[in-house]
């Protein structure tokens, strides 16, 4: 149940019917992306992990209050975000976030959708090392939009960046991707 209609499912159960067995599923179907999500911005998996915890504490308490909406995985990221840059002023108030300072991201293990079993294992592994070689900002945006869903307009007003830089980051991520991959098949 992780598309967006099963979120939504489990968002309203646990706002409307106080339904706990909602809450725990909704728990885990957010956690990894989401913790990778704040670990890009903070920096250190055991914050992200201690603040997606505190977001998940957060939504029971305040589940009667929650606005009701259509995206509730954009409402979670968002707090997310809120968290993790209130941590961010607690801990570095004189600065401000740099992409460049940024973990390198992991790129997940998901089950493989029809398109990714007709591509060879050999081919997948290539994809996921030119993945990995990405600017920090690039590979952030990247699976943002590629694994995670989020349209550019979402990725935008997540990070506080405009449309544009997204356009251009998913632009260079592609062609990046797409030359490593093809200058590797030829040359492996």
């Amino acid at each position: 149940m992780h598309n967006l209609q099963g979120i939504k499912e489990l968002y309203d159960s646990v706002c409307l019917k106080d339904d706990m067995t909602a809450y725990q599923q909704l728990f885990l179907v957010m956690e990894t992306p989401l913790i990778a999500f704040i670990k890009a911005l903070v920096g250190a998996t055991e914050v992200a992990e201690e603040l997606y915890s505190d977001l998940f504490v957060k939504i029971w308490a305040r589940r009667k209050t929650l606005p009701a909406t259509q995206y509730p995985r954009n409402y979670i990221y968002t707090m997310a975000r809120n968290l993790a840059l209130d941590y961010l002023k607690k801990e570095r108030p004189l600065h401000s976030i740099e992409f460049h300072e940024i973990d390198p991201l992991t790129v997940q293990d998901q089950a493989p959708t029809p398109e990714e079993q007709v591509i060879s294992k050999e081919m997948i592994r290539k994809i996921e090392s030119a993945i990995n070689v990405l600017p920090a900002r690039c590979r952030l945006i990247f699976k943002m939009v590629k694994e995670d869903g989020f349209k550019y307009k979402e990725v935008a007003a997540l990070l506080g960046i405009s449309v544009n830089t997204v356009e251009v980051q998913m632009s260079i991520a592609l062609k990046k991707v797409a030359a490593s991959v093809k200058f590797k098949t030829l040359a492996g």
